[in-house]
């Protein structure tokens, strides 16, 4: 054995072992010795290409190439480091000479597709991928790759075909497998794709591309909570992938209410509950929260001496973070999250004696349903001790008419459109509300009440009624605004009348469908309703 040999058989231990930079160091004390030994130049490529350092890789593999370019392995893994700096059409032509020198050689086909696939040549891409096929039929590689040109083209069915081929061929090969999974999906077989996706799982569990295809067809299906176990998942194997990270905050926001982040700026809110819980806590009370939000009620409840707090939050994503929020500000045995609605909690499991006192969340944005209420009127005669206080102890819902016509001509309802009948897209306007997010309406009445609770009497869940008022001036009635005043206690208010005094709040508008005139002083009839959704308000001449 020559003493280059050996240095190029050191070398090759260190690499297997994983000590690149031991590895290196055998290269080239070896070349320090035989200066012009191409293997030693080639293993070397090889090595810093391992590196991550591929420019150096190219120029220890272009000395090789001077000395000897009669050797297949160079031109092909020169056209390799060419492909990973960019330089595709110097790879095409480096691959060319590879097999001028073999012309069976499937591995320098195969990249040759490669490097044509990047340069967008499909054409000759196919032809390659083929010709590698042709030249060894178990290359699972060349299937996979092949299966990548044809689904470019739009050969879909021979596509799947050629990645279930190279599956079959190789059963642990991910790439293979994810690419047939994700043409399932696009081809409507979702089930056989999650089948496939959570094999590439078994198969490696830092796979983030399975992960990240899970994820979307979970979210595609309404599947939410299994979104959930799949980017936590995800999270316990790779823990600070970028990729994992943007998913799990792309599905906290989207499944979240936007308010609990919101609540937190608005000092006033909080400043409601800290004052009237001071007033309403006695040392050692045991308490029932209805909504977590941002945990801030309950560790308020906590400062101000509650021994025990049940917190119930239906929201997953909500429960999962204020538990976080609990356990880091050091109320963990304190407080009990539990990912629960206030009727799904009971009597000797997750409240072990009746309560003292229940705070609950009125929705920030927007208006609280009344089947919240009766969420309410469930813990007063299954959980609450008798007297017990309920904070906020009031809720009132109002509504004044308004004209707001350049609101409501982007709003609804759709009728005509450039001459054309655009109506049915009416279908998929909100009934509900809208947002009203600028000034500019004029006010036809005066503010008059269409919902009310309070601690002692609930409203029926759903209902109607009919009320007539007056007309505070005329001009066209487009909808109505409609706002919540909040009572905490007797002498805690909190009301969003006044939006230019609350940054973080917005009215809600609901437009009537047919627009109708208002005269001042003039009687209007209006018809109430509610259900455990929302309110509407309808107008009797309509």
């Amino acid at each position: 054995m020559t003493q280059s040999q050996e240095w190029l058989n050191l070398a090759k231990q260190h690499r297997a072992a994983g000590r690149l930079a031991a590895a290196e160091m055998a290269c080239k004390q070896g070349l320090e010795k035989h200066k012009n030994q191409p293997q030693l130049l080639h293993f070397l490529s090889m090595v810093l290409y391992d590196m991550k350092r591929p420019q150096e890789a190219l120029e220890a593999l272009d000395k090789a190439l001077a000395i000897n370019n009669s050797v297949i392995s160079y031109h092909n893994n020169r056209a390799v480091i060419l492909y990973e700096l960019g330089l595709f059409h110097e790879a095409e032509l480096a691959l060319h000479r590879a097999i001028v020198l073999d012309s069976r050689n499937a591995n320098a086909y195969n990249n040759l597709g490669n490097v044509q696939r990047a340069l967008k040549k499909w054409g000759e891409a196919e032809t390659h991928f083929r010709k590698a096929i042709s030249f060894n039929p178990d290359y699972a590689e060349a299937y996979n790759n092949l299966g990548l040109v044809l689904r470019e083209i739009g050969q879909l069915d021979e596509a799947e075909q050629a990645f279930r081929i190279a599956c079959d061929l190789n059963g642990s090969y991910l790439d293979a497998l994810y690419n047939l999974s994700t043409m399932l999906i696009f081809k409507g077989s979702q089930l056989e794709a999650e089948e496939i996706l959570n094999r590439t799982l078994e198969l490696d569990p830092t796979y983030v591309s399975s992960y990240r295809s899970l994820f979307r067809l979970f979210e595609d299906q309404g599947r939410i909570y299994d979104a959930y176990q799949i980017v936590n998942r995800g999270l316990e194997h790779v823990p600070q992938n970028h990729d994992m990270l943007f998913l799990q905050r792309q599905l906290y926001s989207a499944h979240s209410p936007s308010w609990v982040t919101k609540e937190i700026h608005d000092d006033e809110w909080t400043e409601c509950f800290e004052k009237a819980l001071a007033k309403a806590i006695i040392p050692g009370a045991k308490i029932i929260e209805f909504g977590a939000g941002s945990g801030l009620k309950s560790m308020l409840a906590a400062k101000f001496g509650a021994s025990q707090i049940v917190s119930c939050e239906p929201n997953i994503f909500v429960a999962e973070k204020v538990s976080e929020i609990v356990k880091n500000n050091g109320f963990e045995g304190l407080i009990s999250i539990h990912n629960k609605t206030l009727t799904e909690v009971t009597l000797g499991e997750e409240v072990k004696e009746l309560s003292d006192l229940l705070l609950w969340q009125p929705s920030y944005s927007g208006l609280t349903p009344p089947q919240t209420f009766l969420a309410l009127r469930y813990a007063q005669k299954k959980l609450l001790k008798s007297g017990a206080q309920i904070i906020p102890n009031g809720y009132n819902v109002y509504a004044i008419l308004v004209e707001c016509p350049l609101k409501s001509l982007i709003s609804y309802p759709i009728n005509r459109i450039a001459g054309f009948d655009l109506s049915p897209l009416n279908a998929f306007s909100d009934p509900h509300y809208d947002f009203l997010h600028e000034q500019g309406c004029t006010y036809l009445s005066e503010p008059f009440p269409i919902f009310s609770f309070d601690h002692e009497t609930i409203e029926s869940v759903t209902g109607r009624k009919k009320i007539i008022i007056d007309g505070l001036a005329s001009g066209t009635c487009h909808g109505v605004v409609l706002w919540f005043d909040v009572v905490f206690d007797a002498q805690t208010y909190y009301s969003i009348y006044d939006v230019t005094q609350r940054v973080w709040r917005e009215q809600l508008i609901q437009f009537f469908e047919h627009p109708f005139s208002v005269t001042e002083k003039g009687e209007v009839s209006l018809e109430i309703r509610w259900d455990e959704k929302g309110f509407y308000v309808k107008h009797q001449d309509t």
